[in-house]
């Protein structure tokens, strides 16, 4: 026999070419390979059973089963497994392909049966780097002239689960099966072969059972009874096969015997357990569910890490699935479809003493009784939640609202202790920081949020090195006297049906004092790094909108005023604001001096602002035509505004 071995990633496998040019999988394992475990005969190997290792050898370890329906399977006498399935057992070996591609290496084996079925198979290994984890997947494609049903084919296929080490199966081997049940998921259950009727009965080479363990889900739910995920355990060899099949339908695995050894099938659909078939014509074909499977030390623990790895590698690259947000439900293990108000609040404390950012009130809350007769009303029931739903999620909204780690938040705080140290230190009443990637790359976060605990102590800081950003902050924040504090804005879009209405947004750096509703520390719209703050603004009649700017020594500040109104929800701090001609404020930001940042603040300071260009040589520049009212305002008029 002539062997292929591959040790990739710490998973040793070995393929046979046998004489009669089968490709058999020998070994899949963490341990090394050794010949002698294949066939075990004791002390005494007498001559028959050198006849029968040769016939032992070509009935067992097919590396694909593959089923049509009408093919007689004359090695297996019971009927009732998923091996030496016809073509399975006829095919022969045809040329193997190995190349390595941005994940890892890959593996591809071609069989074939140009003699009775006329199919040839593809089996895809898909190698990743990094963990001890391989991707099956089985491709059938009929060749011959008529149409064959297709009743089975598996994604992994692998005997000899037990081969290592010196000690009976019974003895050794565990397996592990996660039951799943509608208010109990993942309940891992440990057994001895002898505990599911796969106890080792027969010496040598005539240990065949009837028995089966089948571990199978039918149906769209695809972890509606068991998790599909299996683990195997070799305690004498210290060693562990792991499998997740990747599927969100009916799906089989198995375990039993064949001649000594163990072995494992695993698959999509069946004929058998799930009523499945594919009628595949000619030179159509068929791919199996992929699975994934591991080796790993003789511990769950380690197994399951190693699976952990695989499945964030092959998630779709996705903004959201980098900060994953924590999610607390009321329905499972807790109210099951009973809310109340005094129901909700001690669970909404405790899920947000443990970091969950989302609370979610399931079925019920609409019901004055039983939940599943009113589904469809949606209209919150006074007599679960007396004082409104709203009750409920205000107390949300007031526990849950950072979205950033432990350690991302001690870096805020720390950058906002060093700012204004600084600025003492320096005799500096305000600063403008270089808030693109310098930060992100040296501490991990956004300066933004230390930005905003700044802002609100009076200490403005500007985005973005705008040093005429902060003087025009310095300006506001002295003409309104600290009775509320100024922020430093974006000018961006236009409203969606407002003419007059244009969107004033920045990363997060808006003092937390004038946020509507209590802000969130999280991840700003256009950057990966956290650190940023999340509020809309608190709504107000009278804004004042003020840019100071120049050019050659000439410098003029921009003033008007404008209103808050309703628009469409954004990231960062932000607010909708209408001014009384927005094509008239957009012509002095095109014409100039002025660039695209802007200071805002909850009161009408202009007045004081252009009376104040008078004694610091600014020219002020109203981009509405109020100068005569201003005027009158400075003079102690009475004035509607």
């Amino acid at each position: 026999m002539k062997y292929i071995k591959i040790n990739e990633n710490g998973i040793h496998i070995v393929f046979g070419i046998t004489d009669k040019n089968q490709i058999k999988l020998l070994h899949f394992s963490k341990a090394e390979f050794d010949e002698n475990d294949i066939c075990k005969f004791g002390k005494e190997c007498k001559a028959e059973d050198l006849v029968r290792k040769e016939q032992f050898i070509d009935e067992a370890f097919q590396l694909v089963q593959v089923n049509l329906a009408g093919y007689n399977r004359p090695y297996e006498k019971h009927g009732n497994k998923h091996i030496c399935t016809a073509p399975g057992y006829l095919l022969t070996y045809a040329g193997m392909e190995d190349s390595w591609n941005e994940i890892g290496r890959k593996i591809t084996i071609y069989q074939e049966d140009k003699e009775e079925t006329h199919v040839r198979v593809e089996t895809r290994m898909q190698f990743y780097k990094g963990t001890s984890i391989v991707r099956m997947v089985n491709k059938v494609i009929n060749e011959d002239d008529s149409t064959q049903c297709l009743e089975y084919l598996s994604s992994f296929c692998y005997t000899g689960i037990e081969k290592e080490g010196k000690s009976n199966s019974d003895a050794k081997i565990r397996v592990r099966i996660p039951y799943n049940g509608w208010q109990k998921e993942m309940s891992i259950k440990e057994y001895k072969f002898g505990d599911v009727g796969l106890a080792q009965t027969q010496p040598g080479v005539y240990q065949r059972t009837s028995q089966v363990l089948e571990v199978s889900n039918t149906g769209n739910w695809s972890t509606k009874k068991y998790l599909p995920l299996g683990y195997v355990e070799n305690t004498e060899a210290h060693t562990s096969l792991f499998w997740q099949i990747e599927h969100n339908g009916s799906w089989h695995y198995e375990i039993s015997d064949q001649n000594t050894h163990f072995y494992v099938c695993v698959s999509g659909p069946t004929e058998v357990q799930s009523h499945w078939f594919k009628n595949l014509a000619p030179g159509e074909s068929f791919e199996s569910v992929p699975v994934a499977v591991g080796v790993a030390d003789d511990s769950f623990e380690k197994a399951m890490g190693e699976l952990t790895k695989y499945r964030r590698m092959i998630r779709r690259p996705n903004k959201d699935d980098e900060n994953l947000p924590v999610i607390f439900n009321d329905y499972m293990n807790c109210l099951f479809g009973d809310p109340t108000t005094e129901k909700e609040l001690p669970l909404i404390d405790a899920a947000a003493e443990c970091g969950c950012e989302y609370y979610v009130i399931d079925a019920g809350w609409y019901a004055p009784g039983e939940w599943w007769d009113s589904v469809g009303e949606w209209q919150e029931s006074r007599e679960r939640f007396p004082n409104g739903i709203k009750e409920v999620t205000d107390y949300c909204r007031e526990k849950m609202c950072i979205k950033v780690t432990p350690e991302q938040l001690d870096n805020v705080a720390a950058l906002k202790i060093a700012m204004t140290r600084l600025g003492k230190k320096y005799g500096c009443n305000c600063g403008a920081i270089q808030c693109w990637n310098a930060l992100q790359d040296e501490i991990g976060i956004m300066p933004c949020a230390a930005n905003a605990l700044c802002n609100d102590e009076g200490f403005p800081i500007a985005c973005e090195t705008d040093i005429h950003g902060t003087i025009t902050s310095v300006l506001v924040e002295a003409a309104a006297m600290g009775e509320t504090r100024s922020f430093f804005a974006d000018w961006t879009v236009r409203h969606p049906y407002n003419d007059n209405a244009e969107l004033l947004q920045h990363c997060g750096p808006w003092p937390i004092s004038i946020a509507k509703e209590k802000p969130t520390i999280d991840t700003p719209v256009a950057f990966d790094c956290s650190g940023s703050l999340m509020a809309q603004a608190k709504d107000g009649e009278h804004i004042s909108l003020v840019r100071f700017d120049g050019d050659n020594g000439e410098y003029s500040l921009l003033l008007g005023n404008a209103k808050t109104v309703d628009g469409p929800y954004t990231k960062g701090t932000y607010m909708w604001v209408e001014v009384e001609n927005l094509d008239r404020l957009e012509d002095k930001l095109v014409q100039g001096p002025y660039i695209h940042h802007c200071v805002g603040v909850h009161q009408d300071v202009v007045p004081v602002l252009y009376e104040a260009c008078k004694y610091i040589g600014v020219t002020p520049d109203l981009y509405d035509p109020i100068e005569e009212k201003v005027k009158a305002i400075i003079r102690g008029e009475k004035v509607e505004k």
